[in-house]
């Protein structure tokens, strides 16, 4: 009989340090650090002291830390801020290390600070376990395929100590196979409904119809999804679309499923020229002219000026993650100053640790 370890875990990609949980500046020590910054930059743009940018705009990734939010390794103020969960809202409380988050505001990369205005969390998907092969970093909730990296965060323990069946949700980064690298794994057993997350294909609004890529085994079969009388939040249904899929806690059949709310949303939020821009995402594609096209169609410029860290130019193809750091140009595409590489799925871990 298996036993599920309580410990909470992370699997460390070596070379790369253990987050530890830092004390929160005081509100006023983060209001001065920012007011700083501004005294030392033209609204948005390149700080003179530090070759950092700082101004309004928004950050997306996986929640790193609490105190105050600390998220692409910045340090967020949220006394002020609206916060949802799954577009309810929601306490700062009902929030875990590794859920995938975008947060609007005010951000300074060169003193590490910002002030949310908005903070926006999401779980990418929730069901049951379906199929974990013993030693694999992949397993199948709900018909979609999550893949572990060595930055995963395991809070009820080795998957391999859940019974299949089990409900589990998962925070993380949407692949361009609509594979989920995850950033989170926790066993929610009370959860009152199931959520699956990909890219809208084969719209047909005649029948109130989409799909979505599942995976059964290794191969990938069309995901139904009927979405007649269901709430459609957050835009535009389209082909190609990011949306979140929720539905009754009753699971699928026969590859179909019966959306409840059906929520459409960018990697991050709409943002104009000049926003300072931060993103730990996946590349889904590596364009001509040093372009990559990563979640949410969000195009990243590289230039000769771009600082590499933890690899080069050559090492990035799709699937890569990586934490790019600029701000948008006059046509919203990222000008990128740094890119840093992330835990890659086939890194060993390290150690696991509380």
């Amino acid at each position: 009989m298996r036993t599920m370890s309580l410990t909470k875990m992370r699997l460390e990609a070596p070379g790369r340090p253990r987050p530890t949980r830092r004390a929160a500046r005081p509100v006023a020590a983060l209001l001065a650090a920012l007011l700083v910054a501004a005294a030392h930059s033209s609204g948005c743009g390149e700080s003179a002291t530090s070759g950092g940018i700082g101004g309004s705009g928004a950050v997306a990734g996986p929640i790193e830390d609490f105190g105050s939010i600390f998220v692409g390794g910045i340090e967020f103020d949220t006394s002020a801020a609206t916060i949802t969960l799954d577009g309810e809202l929601s306490e700062q409380s009902a929030l875990s290390i590794g859920m995938p988050s975008r947060i609007s505001g005010i951000v300074d990369t060169a003193t590490e600070a910002g002030i949310a205005q908005n903070v926006e969390v999401e779980t990418s998907v929730r069901g049951p376990l379906e199929s974990l092969e013993p030693g694999s970093r992949r397993f199948v909730v709900l018909g979609q395929q999550i893949v572990l990296d060595s930055g995963s965060v395991l809070e009820d323990g080795p998957v391999a100590g859940l019974a299949l069946g089990s409900i589990v949700s998962v925070g993380g980064l949407l692949a361009e196979d609509d594979s989920v690298r995850a950033t989170l794994v926790q066993a929610t057993p009370d959860a009152d409904d199931f959520i699956i997350r990909g890219k809208v294909r084969r719209l047909d609004v005649s029948t109130n119809r989409f799909e979505i890529r599942r995976h059964r085994g290794d191969t990938v079969e069309a995901f139904v999804i009927h979405f007649k009388g269901a709430v459609i939040v957050g835009g535009e249904l389209e082909n190609a679309a990011t949306v979140s899929v929720h539905t009754g806690a009753s699971g699928s059949e026969d590859n179909n499923l019966v959306a409840q709310i059906v929520r459409v949303f960018p990697v991050l939020p709409p943002g104009e020229s000049g926003d300072v821009i931060l993103t730990d995402s996946l590349v889904f594609d590596v364009l001509e002219g040093d372009t990559l096209l990563m979640h949410g169609d969000l195009r990243v410029l590289l230039s000769p000026s771009t600082v590499f860290v933890g690899g080069t130019i050559l090492d990035i193809a799709p699937g890569t993650r990586l934490r790019v750091q600029g701000s948008l140009d006059d046509d919203l595409a990222l000008v990128a100053s740094r890119v840093e590489f992330g835990p890659q799925p086939d890194a060993p871990p390290d150690r696991a640790t509380r």
